[in-house]
């Protein structure tokens, strides 16, 4: 194979040690065996932020060490045109802010975290450092790693169901069997063809439960879409968690209550 030495000028200064060969190229090697081989250091962008912000292009290392409390930083929404696709674009995130952020999605897209799951946001403790890829499929990203530092990240899984709609203003308030139960509905009344939608309140019944820093993901394997899930308070040593759902197709929600898996995600 015949080996072409490649010469670069960058503002007067010439770079003789770059090699090509079909399909691969080095720099600082004469021997580049992948794709791209780096035989020394490689540099990359950095920043440091102080506020929120939407990562770009012109990003890769960032660290936030900011004051603003509860501070988010977003990754840019993927784009499904194919000349504008960033497939294995990389974010490494540092927080070294004395308190938690949060990484989060553009609507449509998601963190696909572990086990199946896949979530809208993270919360990433301070101290912790967390790495993030672009998929292919349009969609997610993947969380590459995401470190323990002097905190860690868990995640404690619960089942409930939703209830049945049984007519205007009418559903069941039960035990689920682990300590939740369904306090109240708003929005059965008009759970038709029209608005489709219900709120629904749980109450924690077990021992008090310290919720700071700690997040709420839905997932409903049925015709009914979760719009949103969010901790609202502690009341009496008692959690209290809202689940907004709206039904996907026509008709009344009449069937036995779908399973819910709730999942609470908390940076400790």
């Amino acid at each position: 194979m015949k080996k072409v030495i490649i010469l670069f000028a960058l503002k007067g200064i010439l770079i003789p040690s770059i090699f090509a060969q079909v399909a691969k190229s080095g720099i600082n090697t004469e021997i580049p065996n992948s794709t791209l081989t780096v035989g020394g250091s490689l540099g990359a962008a950095y920043r440091e932020i102080h506020t929120s912000t939407t990562l770009t292009d012109q990003d890769y290392y960032v660290t936030y060490n900011g004051m603003l409390a509860n501070a988010i930083i977003t990754l840019p929404g993927i784009s499904t045109v194919t000349n504008q696709k960033f497939t294995g674009r990389g974010y490494k995130i540092k927080n070294l802010s004395g308190q938690s952020i949060t990484v989060q999605t553009v609507p449509g897209n998601t963190i696909r975290f572990r086990n199946n799951l896949s979530v809208n946001s993270l919360i990433i403790a301070d101290g912790v450092y967390a790495e993030l890829v672009c998929t292919q499929d349009d969609t997610n990203w993947d969380l590459l790693f995401i470190s323990e530092g002097e905190n860690k990240s868990t995640i404690t899984k619960v089942n409930l169901k939703l209830p049945r709609y049984y007519g205007p203003g009418e559903y069941g308030v039960f035990n689920t069997g682990n300590d939740w139960v369904l306090k109240s509905v708003v929005g059965a009344g008009n759970y038709d063809w029209q608005t489709r939608y219900a709120k629904m309140t749980y109450e924690y019944q077990g021992l008090p439960v310290d919720i700071t820093g700690m997040a709420a993901i839905a997932i409903v394997d049925s015709p009914i879409s979760i719009l949103t899930t969010c901790i609202l308070r502690l009341s009496g040593g008692k959690v209290i968690v809202e689940i907004n759902c709206r039904q996907a197709s026509a008709g009344d929600w009449t069937n036995v209550g779908y399973p819910v898996d709730l999942f609470f995600i908390k940076a400790s």
